[in-house]
């Protein structure tokens, strides 16, 4: 499968060690200083972007398999921020990010610009621009 990276800013290390005699950075320094975004304490879309660099890492873009892992987590963690969030918050985040993804696109270009915290905020705005989803339990990709 071919991934195809979208204007996401670059996934270099954030934490290589290239010098034995100094020290690595802390990562949310670090971060920033790549070009990563550290969005506030919110649990909802406005973390999409580190979400994204998440998703769309490459094999192809490290200098192997232990890169590539060790990449995942630390992107993974400035995503899910494990420090400041509880594990139900993670998961909150982690059910949200994948039912935006299952939605068709219109759909979900609609709910995004209502920027949902959670899955039931989503749910509320599909629900407020079509009742009929409220009423009937229909599925949204009939509804378009």
């Amino acid at each position: 499968m071919t991934s195809v990276s979208v204007g996401a800013p670059s996934l270099a290390p954030l934490n290589l060690k290239k010098d034995p005699g100094r020290p690595v950075k802390d990562d949310h320094h670090a971060a920033r200083e790549q070009g990563f975004r550290r969005p506030g304490n919110g649990t909802g879309l406005e973390r999409e972007p580190l979400c994204r660099q998440f998703r769309q890492l490459r094999y192809e873009e490290t200098a192997g398999p232990r890169e590539a892992l060790r990449r995942l987590h630390e992107l993974c963690r400035l995503w899910l921020r494990p420090e400041t969030h509880s594990k139900e918050e993670m998961l909150e985040l982690l059910v949200l990010e994948q039912f935006l993804r299952i939605l068709p696109a219109g759909l979900r270009a609609r709910v995004r610009e209502r920027r949902p915290q959670s899955g039931e905020e989503a749910v509320v705005v599909l629900e407020d621009l079509h009742p009929e989803l409220r009423e009937t339990g229909q599925q949204v990709e009939k509804v378009r």
